[in-house]
């Protein structure tokens, strides 16, 4: 991945845990190197967010680049890419919105990516501001609350449940 222009990039990097520690192997040169799947991109401006467009406006939409474990949502089902380990997406909130965050089975991160929310912790409200994040137990439920006056956007990652645990 590289950077095109003068302007910073931030990049969320998301790792689906395929691998065991220590075994990486880094192959070099032009390929093609074995995979399960090629590298899918999905775009943004492809993805149709339900209830909106995905302008950046006030109304709340969702959408999803990876459709992840068991109750993880998929907004997108045409084009969402398929992972049993992970699922990742996006939800915007307009002022005075709350989004629910239940327990699907695994932990839940949860990225404010512009805007300003609101989440109970240990029995008081906390503020959280761009590229804050929440971590929920897989079996916890949160509730992220946009007390803003403009849009949240919260970039989520679902894991799937460990077996036994």
């Amino acid at each position: 991945m590289r950077a095109v222009g003068e302007e910073d990039l931030e990049l969320v990097w998301v790792h689906d845990g395929i691998e065991r520690n220590g075994v990486s192997v880094y192959l070099e040169g032009e390929g093609p190197f074995p995979a399960e799947r090629e590298v899918q991109l999905i775009r943004f401006a492809d993805l149709r967010p339900g209830g909106s467009s995905s302008d950046g406006g006030d109304a709340g939409w969702s959408v999803t680049w990876v459709a992840g474990p068991a109750g993880s949502p998929n907004h997108n089902p045409a084009q969402a890419a398929a992972n049993g380990r992970v699922g990742i997406g996006m939800t915007a909130l307009a002022p005075g919105e709350t989004l629910d965050l239940p327990g699907h089975g695994g932990p839940r991160l949860a990225v404010v990516i512009a805007g300003t929310a609101t989440v109970e912790v240990e029995g008081g409200p906390t503020g959280l501001g761009p590229l804050d994040a929440l971590h929920c137990q897989a079996a916890a439920a949160c509730t992220l609350g946009n007390r803003g006056s403009a849009p949240l956007w919260v970039l989520w990652v679902d894991e799937a449940g460990r077996a036994g645990g």
